[in-house]
């Protein structure tokens, strides 16, 4: 469901949303993965929690070699991808029922 599920399927498909929980956050996702947060997902667990340790998680990362800057403009950049389809989507669905309801009005206006 979630959108990094098929380049590694050992993720959870709500991942991002349960590891981002934390006071006065904000999370905006997909219909899929909010769909899948409902069914499975774990709002009990908090960031504010794991803080703490995610610095030296970091570091340690980079010192085995990964690019964490790259990793992370990655998943920015899919993240504004996903973002944008669904409103395009979203904006689509909105001009067919705009044009289904024009139609149908001058339908109704051209009988009378």
């Amino acid at each position: 469901m979630g959108e990094h599920r098929d380049q590694e399927p050992r993720y959870s498909d709500v991942l991002y949303v349960e590891e981002l929980i934390a006071r006065d956050v904000i999370n905006t996702m997909p219909e899929a993965t909010l769909r899948a947060f409902a069914d499975h997902g774990d709002a009990t667990r908090a960031f504010d929690d794991r803080a703490a340790g995610a610095a030296q998680t970091l570091a340690d990362a980079e010192r085995r070699g990964l690019d964490i800057g790259a990793i992370t403009a990655e998943l920015e950049r899919e993240g504004v991808r996903s973002f944008c389809d669904s409103c395009h989507e979203l904006l689509s669905c909105i001009e067919t029922k705009l044009a289904r309801d024009e139609l149908a009005g001058a339908r109704n206006q051209s009988r009378r």
